[in-house]
């Protein structure tokens, strides 16, 4: 009777010991975690929070999915509503910037960088304001001989301006540590495009972020876990 209920007690065991491993099993059906584990209704931890981040990027670096209680958007983020076209402001700016590298040879003013930036109001404004970019980093490298990238605050302001026309696809090559535009990538600037898949329901966007930061070695933040799992 005794061997019967010590093996009963070792094959109970051996199941709970299993059970984390049993999650995280990529055939297992993503489960949507409750509202307490999203962290929604518990005080915010960063530390913990962050912890929590970097589990699921190695659990999904391995082909592994996490449940998400969010949402899909039906219409993806990238695609265009139809065709637009560059607000006047920043065409002149762009050609301002590429007539003072191209044919002047001479740094333009930051004054129209930061003005192009501002007035982004379309997906073809940050096409204009990433050629400018791009040409700008050239005009640095080849004439003035700087190797170094523009400011992390350019680079968050950049994101911000895709996030806010909804030119995610640009906005993820500013967090890129080797990009033909000179930007300086920061988690900062990818807390921007976290927000925007946050506010549109989109964790696989969400997720395509969160691989970015990986990929490219950017430490994360408390704030980037607060809008992970808030």
């Amino acid at each position: 009777m005794h061997q019967i209920a010590g093996g009963m007690a070792r094959r109970a065991a051996a199941t709970v010991s299993l059970a984390p491993f049993r999650l995280l099993s990529p055939r297992t059906p993503p489960i949507s975690p409750s509202p307490d584990h999203l962290g929604l209704v518990s005080g915010f931890d960063g530390g913990h929070h962050l912890r929590r981040i970097r589990r699921m990027m190695s659990f999904e670096s391995r082909g592994g999915r996490f449940g998400c209680s969010m949402v899909v958007a039906s219409r993806p983020f990238c695609s265009s509503s139809g065709s637009e076209n560059p607000s006047e402001v920043v065409k002149e700016l762009h050609e301002k910037v590429l007539d003072s590298v191209k044919v002047k040879r001479s740094a333009p003013p930051n004054a129209w960088l930061w003005s192009m930036i501002d007035k982004c109001q379309n997906k073809d404004d940050i096409r204009f304001l990433f050629d400018a970019l791009q040409h700008l980093r050239v005009f640095r490298l080849s004439n003035l001989r700087i190797h170094e990238n523009f400011n992390c605050h350019l680079c968050q302001e950049v994101a911000k301006a895709c996030a806010r026309v909804g030119a995610i696809d640009l906005g993820m090559k500013a967090l890129w540590k080797h990009n033909i535009y000179g930007l300086s990538p920061s988690v900062a600037s990818a807390n921007h495009l976290l927000s925007y898949a946050k506010i549109h329901r989109d964790p696989d966007l969400m997720v395509s972020i969160m691989k970015l930061i990986k990929t490219n070695d950017l430490p994360l933040q408390p704030a980037t876990a607060d809008i992970v799992f808030r």
